[in-house]
C-alpha cells in the first residue's frame, strides 16, 4: 500500500474514536500502579507517578507520529524493565534509577545515531523470523490477559470475571465480523465497535456489582504534577546503569516486533530511514521520560495488532492519542474514571487482540520457505516464552536481580531465542 493511507486525515469524530479505544486498550495505569505499590510509594506520590507516566506516554506517542517515525504506533510503559525498576528504587533509591534510566537513554540514543538498526533488523530477522516474533507476541500476551485480568479475584469474584471477560470479548468479536461488512454500518463498527465492546462489558459489570464512581467525582479535574526527575537529586551507580541499558538493548526486539505487526498490519513498508528515525525516536522520548520521573517507554505490540481490526492506518489517530494520554495525565477526574474500569473488561478485548496478533503472524510466514529448520524454531520459541510466560514468581528467588530483570519479559527472551535459533541451527537438519 501507499504511505498515503498513514498520512491521511479523517474525521474528527472518528478521531476521537479510535484514538480513546487504543487508550482504553493500553492499559497504561498498570505498569505504574505495580511498580507504586511494590516499592510503598504513598498515595500522593502514587497518583504523582501515575501522571508521570500518561504524561510520559502522550509525549513519546506524540512526538514518534509526528515528528520521528510518522507511523502509526503507540508508546506506553515498558513491562520489560518493571522489575529492574523496582529493584533499583528499593535496593539503592530512587534518585539511583533516575540516574540509571538517564544514563541508559543517553546511552541508547548514541547507538542510534549510528542508523545502523535496520541493518540489525536486516540480518537477525528475515520475513519469517518476523513472522515467527510476531505470533511469539500474540501468544505470550495471552496468559497476561488472562493472569492479570480475567483470572483474578478483586471487586468482582472469579466467576464474575470470567464472565464480563466473555461478554466483552463475543462483543468485541461480533462488532468485528460486523465491521468486516463493506457498507456503511460495517465502516461504523470498524471504527466504534471497540469503544461498544468496552462500554457493554462496563455495563455488564456494573449490572453484577455496582462501579464505585466516588473515586471519580472527588478527584480534581486538574490536578498538580510534580515531574520528579528533574526535581529529583540524580545519582549514579554503574550496577544499576549496566542492567537498565542492558534492559535497553533487550527492548529492541519489543519494538522490532511492534514494528513488524505494524508494517503487516497497514501494508506499508518500513524504510530504513523510518526503522533508524524511530529508535532515535525511542531514545529521546525515553530521555524525556527519565527527566520527568517516569518509566522508559517502548511501542505497544497489542495496539499495533488493533490497526486491522480498526481498518484505519493514519498516524493522525496516534497524534491525538499521544495529545489525550497527556491531557489524562494532568486530570485527576479522567485517570480516576480508567481506573475504575473493571479489568476483565480491557481482559475481554486485551485477549481477543492477541489472538488476532497470532492470526496476523501466521499470514506472514512464506510456505515456500518453511522448513523443518524454521518449524524446531517456531517451536522452540514458542515454548520458551510460555515457560517465561507462566513460570511462578517465586522460581525467580534464587537468580540474582540482573538475571531475573534479563527474563521478565516472555516476549523478548521468545523473540531473541527465534533469532539465535535461526543463526545457530544449520539450513539442513
Amino acid at each position: 500500500m501507499d504511505r498515503l493511507i498513514i498520512d491521511q486525515k479523517l474525521r474528527p469524530s472518528e478521531n476521537i474514536l479510535l484514538s480513546l479505544s487504543h487508550i482504553l486498550l493500553m492499559n497504561e495505569y498498570v505498569a505504574p500502579l505495580i511498580i507504586a505499590a511494590a516499592v510503598g510509594f504513598g498515595a500522593n506520590e502514587t497518583s504523582n507517578f501515575m501522571s508521570v507516566a500518561f504524561i510520559g506516554s502522550g509525549i513519546a506517542t506524540f512526538l514518534m507520529a509526528v515528528v520521528f517515525m510518522k507511523y502509526p504506533l503507540i508508546l506506553g510503559s515498558s513491562f520489560i524493565p518493571m522489575g529492574a525498576v523496582i529493584s533499583i528504587i528499593l535496593s539503592l533509591g530512587y534518585s539511583y534509577y533516575i540516574g540509571a534510566f538517564l544514563v541508559s537513554a543517553i546511552l541508547f540514543f548514541v547507538l542510534s545515531l549510528f542508523r545502523k538498526f535496520d541493518k540489525i533488523i536486516e540480518f537477525l530477522i528475515p520475513k519469517n523470523i518476523g513472522a515467527f516474533i510476531v505470533i511469539i507476541t500474540g501468544i505470550s500476551l495471552i496468559p497476561i490477559a488472562l493472569e492479570g485480568q480475567i483470572f483474578v479475584v478483586d471487586n468482582y469474584s472469579l466467576n464474575e470475571n470470567m464472565t464480563i471477560a466473555a461478554i466483552t470479548f463475543v462483543m468485541m468479536l461480533v462488532f468485528t465480523i460486523i465491521g468486516g461488512k463493506n457498507n456503511n454500518i460495517g465502516k461504523f463498527f470498524k471504527i466504534a465497535g471497540t469503544i461498544l465492546a468496552i462500554a457493554i462489558g462496563i455495563l455488564f459489570a456494573n449490572n453484577i456489582r455496582a462501579i464505585d464512581l466516588s473515586i471519580v467525582s472527588s478527584a480534581k479535574f486538574l490536578k498538580k504534577v510534580n515531574f520528579i526527575g528533574i526535581n529529583y537529586d540524580v545519582k549514579f551507580n554503574i550496577s544499576a546503569i549496566v542492567t537498565m541499558f542492558v534492559l535497553f538493548i533487550v527492548m529492541i526486539s519489543e519494538n522490532t516486533g511492534s514494528f513488524i505487526i505494524a508494517q503487516n498490519e497497514t501494508g506499508v513498508n518500513l524504510e530504513k530511514d523510518t526503522i533508524n528515525n524511530g529508535f532515535i525516536g525511542i531514545s529521546i522520548v525515553n530521555i524525556i521520560s527519565s527527566l520527568i520521573g517516569s518509566i522508559p517507554v517502548s511501542v505497544f505490540s497489542s495496539n499495533a495488532g488493533m490497526i486491522k481490526l480498526t481498518g484505519s492506518f493514519s498516524r493522525h489517530i496516534y497524534k491525538l492519542s499521544g495529545i489525550i494520554l497527556l491531557i489524562i495525565g494532568l486530570s485527576g477526574k479522567l485517570m480516576a474514571f480508567l481506573t475504575i474500569i473493571p479489568k476483565s473488561v480491557i481482559g475481554g478485548v486485551f485477549i481477543f487482540v492477541a489472538g488476532m496478533i497470532v492470526v496476523s503472524g501466521i499470514r506472514m510466514i512464506d510456505m515456500k520457505a518453511f522448513n523443518e529448520k524454521q518449524g524446531y524454531i517456531l517451536a522452540i520459541s514458542i515454548i520458551i516464552s510460555l515457560y517465561f510466560s507462566l513460570i511462578p514468581e517465586s522460581a525467580f528467588q534464587n537468580w540474582g536481580n540482573f538475571v531475573r530483570n534479563l527474563f521478565s519479559s516472555s516476549i523478548a527472551v521468545g523473540s531473541i531465542t527465534a533469532m539465535l535459533l535461526n543463526k545457530l541451527i544449520p539450513e539442513k537438519v
